[in-house]
């Protein structure tokens, strides 16, 4: 629902469409987005439309995305909240792109009553800093039921994290953690590791573009070797560089938990991915693996050990590797070896790969029957009409691809061309029972 309707409908006093904004609210979901201008007018639509929803639950999901929020628009809010839904819950409370700071966290901390229920708590994109999130950490210890929370690009730096993480220690159903582009280094992660380690629900934690580097890496290594919950762990843009590859490496010998390692966008080099893909085989766990604009130039000897983790591995199923350096060669052996493998997701996107590399990746293509996600360059197809042909006769008629369900292709030079070529694909698969592919044309790099 918009901020525009709910406003319209208030301010023109017209029963009939409040009515039937209300009747939506079956489920009580409540979200305003894109609003420049949120005022108080907004804020007693927003009362009415909750004082009148045709539902007797008491518990809410109420969201207020790019919409500046002053404390004056969050005192509005719980006033209303409060006073027209007494004994209402919040379970789900998304504050996101809206200039929330440390005030506004202070009226957070003022609805603990309301939020007593509260499962996900989503404060992305906000300007909270550390004053925020030590008012937030007395907030923490009220919401015994809180499964997610998101603080990403807060500033709330290390000192922020050992506050929250010692109060997060209390709600012991927590499961995602989500404290990306925070200014944390070293120290906050040694804080955020420890909280896993006490935490046994944790199965999910972010901490993508800080600065933790290979120290703050040992800490979340240290973790990965004793702890038995954590699924997914995203340390892109961390600074890392072949050492804290090394540590991971040896933790995930041991580790039989995680699924998910997001490492793109460090300076790994060839070293770090080598001691990395030599883990892979060993691992019975991990199913994604993002490599992605790592700095890795391969040779001869990487090469070599990642078609013998492709080969030996029982579990990885995507494999991203785009933004790096292959030559066609390296690049020929690696896509037979992923030919082989139970690999279904594959990036290679901006990798240097020529014509032979591409004409390998055409016999993969029609080959394989596995695949079902898989992300290209577009620059580099469409600079080689014979291989790009070639790719869409392979979508349209082999026995390969026939599982395919997303294509994506890095930048937009030739977006227009893609797409149509697309659509004239599904339509012909469609004639041949095949699933209908799915197009993304994005930056690879992003």
């Amino acid at each position: 629902m918009t901020c525009f309707l709910l406003r319209c409908a208030y301010e023109s006093q017209l029963p009939e469409l409040c009515s039937a904004i209300a009747k939506n609210c079956y489920n009580q979901h409540l979200f305003f987005e894109n609003s420049s201008r949120l005022n108080a007018t907004d804020m007693n639509a927003l009362g009415y439309l909750i004082a009148r929803a045709r539902t007797t639950s008491k518990y809410w999901q109420v969201g207020f995305s790019n919409c500046p929020m002053s404390v004056q628009h969050l005192a509005s809010f719980r006033h209303h909240f409060q006073q027209k839904l007494p004994g209402g819950k919040l379970k789900r409370l998304y504050i996101s792109n809206s200039d929330l700071d440390a005030d506004g966290a202070l009226e957070l901390v003022n609805m603990s009553s309301a939020l007593a229920l509260c499962e996900k708590l989503m404060l992305s994109n906000n300007k909270l800093g550390d004053q925020g999130a030590k008012i937030l950490s007395s907030l923490v210890p009220h919401l015994h039921f809180l499964r997610a929370l998101d603080l990403s690009s807060n500033s709330i730096g290390d000192e922020g994290v050992k506050q929250l993480t010692s109060s997060l220690k209390q709600c012991q159903a927590l499961t995602h953690l989500e404290l990306s582009s925070n200014d944390i280094t070293e120290i906050g992660a040694r804080d955020i590791a420890e909280l896993a380690q006490e935490i046994h629900t944790l199965v999910h934690i972010d901490v993508n573009s800080n600065e933790i580097g290979d120290s703050g890496t040992a800490d979340f290594a240290a973790l990965l070797g004793s702890n038995a919950a954590l699924q997914y762990l995203d340390l892109g843009n961390n600074s890392i560089t072949e050492i804290g590859a090394a540590h991971l490496a040896s933790a995930l010998t041991v580790n039989t938990c995680l699924q998910t390692l997001i490492f793109h966008s460090n300076p790994l080099g060839s070293g770090g991915a080598e001691v990395l893909f030599t883990m892979i085989p060993v691992s019975n766990s991990l199913t994604r693996l993002d490599l992605q604009d790592c700095s890795i130039k391969c040779n001869k000897s990487l090469q070599t050990v990642i078609c013998n983790a492709l080969q030996f591995t029982t579990s990885l199923q995507t494999l991203e590797l785009s933004a790096n350096d292959f030559n066609d060669s390296e690049i020929s052996a690696v896509l037979e070896a992923v030919n082989s493998s139970n690999v279904t997701g594959f990036k290679i996107a901006d990798s240097g790969i020529g014509e032979e590399g591409l004409q390998s990746l055409g016999a993969l293509l029609c080959q394989n029957v596995k695949i079902k996600q898989l992300a290209l360059a577009s620059h580099e197809l469409i600079s080689n009409p014979i291989t790009f042909e070639g790719l869409c006769d392979c979508l349209t008629f082999s026995e390969g691809m026939r599982r395919l369900e997303i294509l994506n292709f890095d930048g937009d030079s030739f977006k227009e061309q893609i797409e149509q070529r697309v659509d004239n694909i599904n339509s012909l698969r469609k004639a041949n029972q095949r699933r209908k592919i799915k197009l993304n044309v994005i930056d690879m790099s992003d």
